[in-house]
């Protein structure tokens, strides 16, 4: 069964401030495909550290401009990895954030 959702993905927008160069965080809502990560890829990444725990499906490459957070039912992510799709999509591999975790009192 797919689930069809939305993301926000939260960037930063470099804006020049005298000589300090200063970022202006930026949120935009995409439409996704809610996936599980597979078996392998979990084990895989967890033998090296990391804990994935969702896969967003986006079936337009270009509405991810690298951005590394993410923010899904409440919860926020950081991007483990990205991979482009032979469908021109991309798929986003992400787990819960460690600041989100410490924001939300976790």
């Amino acid at each position: 069964m797919k689930r069809y959702d939305t993301i926000k993905l939260i960037g930063a927008t470099p804006k020049v401030k005298g000589v300090f160069d200063a970022v202006t965080p930026s949120e935009r809502e995409v439409f996704c495909e809610v996936r599980s990560v597979n078996r392998n890829e979990l084990y895989q990444a967890r033998a090296i550290g990391l804990d994935p725990t969702i896969v967003f499906a986006l079936a337009i490459a270009e509405d991810y401009q690298g951005e590394k957070e993410l923010v899904w039912n409440g919860e926020q992510y950081s991007v483990i990895r990205t991979y482009r799709t032979q469908d021109d999509g991309i798929e986003i591999t992400a787990e819960v954030s460690k600041r989100g975790q410490i924001e939300n009192g976790s």
